[in-house]
């Protein structure tokens, strides 16, 4: 939603990106893999710091705004338009990054097949870092069924309803904005830390760190976000 990416400033994705880089310790022109990228912000900032960049993002509209924006200023990097769980690249990367709750959309089997696919694309020894949002850790000490928020032109209601027989968190946005109204609908899978971190070990990914955010302040129970350091063996 166009909502949440309104808010975000050119600063904060300057430096989320000097962490992103600093974290998974980058050396200069790094070969890196933003999957998925969204419209871009990091992959663009990363590029922009010489790095060589891969993007990919299911979603053909996000594609297409990070071609433009990335053309707008002069970046030179590929931008494809693919599913993450079926990349074929072997041992191209020296770094890659997982941002937003991009994880939780995939069920049990999917994510063992992304994380299968990541090591495949990691050089050994290169480093990967993965936020969720959805870890059992984050959502369930923090549950809540409604949350209004509100925005300087928008109001959203956020619903939510927990599945506990598949650990599904099924989720109903409506934004009310410009007199429009709209609602979607989403569903997270939620997995534990140590869950998360037995199906990396299966894929030759092992995990480094566990922390609440860029800034590398360990994760406890309750933190809303879980990012995973770690790097291919």
């Amino acid at each position: 939603m166009d909502l949440w990416k309104n808010t975000i400033t050119p600063e904060e994705t300057l430096g989320e990106s000097l962490l992103i880089e600093r974290l998974l310790a980058c050396p200069p022109k790094s070969v890196l893999l933003d999957a998925p990228c969204g419209n871009g912000r990091h992959a663009i900032e990363l590029a922009g710091r010489g790095h060589q960049m891969t993007a990919i993002d299911i979603s053909q509209a996000l594609v297409r705004e990070a071609k433009a924006n990335a053309n707008i200023i002069g970046r030179q990097m590929d931008i494809q338009q693919a599913d993450m769980r079926q990349m074929v690249y072997e041992s191209k990367f020296d770094g890659a990054y997982c941002l937003g709750n991009s994880i939780g959309y995939l069920e049990h089997g999917d994510l063992e097949t992304f994380f299968a696919a990541l090591s495949r694309a990691l050089k050994p020894g290169g480093r990967f870092l993965i936020q969720s949002g959805m870890a059992a850790e984050s959502i369930l000490p923090n549950f809540k069924e409604r949350e209004w928020h509100k925005t300087e032109n928008a109001h959203l209601l956020i619903e939510n309803r927990y599945h506990p027989s598949n650990s599904c968190l099924e989720t109903e946005y409506t934004v009310v904005q410009n007199g429009r109204t709209e609602t979607r609908r989403s569903w997270h899978w939620v997995f534990t830390a140590a869950e998360i971190q037995r199906l990396l070990e299966r894929a030759a990914l092992r995990v480094i760190d566990m922390h609440s955010g860029l800034d590398g302040k360990e994760f406890k129970l309750g933190n809303p976000r879980l990012f995973l350091l770690g790097d291919k063996i």
